[in-house]
């Protein structure tokens, strides 16, 4: 769940064909990340519909090269279950800069209950991680999902034109998304990294 680049990530990090997944095939969307204007990586989210399941599966790999050195990378691979509009699992492993991080949550009778590598604790029934793939999640409450943690401020959503709207996310981890209107296709994603550099998902 996860891009912030070289902050926290939520992937579950930013085309316009990965709309709320409503057909049985599966729906596939790959974004280049964009660093300063270089390609840097990618994001990818795959989509299956089963009944009343909805199955994402997302990878990311980020390498910043100088020179010949690596001097920052980034890996993730993450699966979200939703039923009936509710997540029912979530599922990621990442490493960054070679330090390995888990997430994993369950829904239970009480809502959702997390174990992360920080620690475990839980969430309200109707949170969803902060993956931005999904835009119907930004209407509720969002975590961290590299730790579980709740997003301190809500999403802000801008209307941008009749055929495209924003969702804006202050708190850490934070960015912009850019979706399609009225179906909700994701459409776009940007963010800062800890550097200040500016990170642009493109269509690929």
């Amino acid at each position: 769940m996860m891009l912030h680049l070289p902050r926290r990530t939520a992937l579950c990090l930013p085309l316009g064909l990965l709309a709320r997944p409503a057909a049985a095939a599966p729906a596939t969307v790959r974004f280049k990340v964009m660093r300063e204007g270089r390609e840097v990586g990618f994001h990818r989210v795959t989509v299956t519909q089963d009944g009343t399941t909805t199955r994402a599966v997302a990878e990311i790999e980020i390498i910043v090269r100088v020179m010949s050195f690596t001097v920052f990378s980034y890996r993730v691979q993450a699966q979200e279950v939703w039923r009936d509009g509710r997540l029912v699992s979530a599922d990621s492993r990442s490493e960054k800069k070679g330090q390995p991080n888990s997430m994993v949550v369950r829904a239970d009778a009480q809502g959702l209950a997390f174990q992360a590598t920080g620690g475990n604790g839980r969430l309200p029934a109707d949170a969803a991680p902060l993956t931005w793939w999904r835009e119907t999640s930004m209407r509720g409450p969002l975590f961290d999902p590299a730790t579980g943690a709740l997003v301190a401020a809500p999403p802000r959503r801008t209307p941008l034109d009749g055929a495209r709207l924003r969702w804006s996310v202050t708190a850490d981890p934070g960015g912009e998304a850019t979706y399609a209107s009225p179906d909700g296709a994701w459409t776009g994603f940007s963010t800062r990294g800890e550097d200040g550099s500016a990170i642009v998902y493109q269509p690929a």
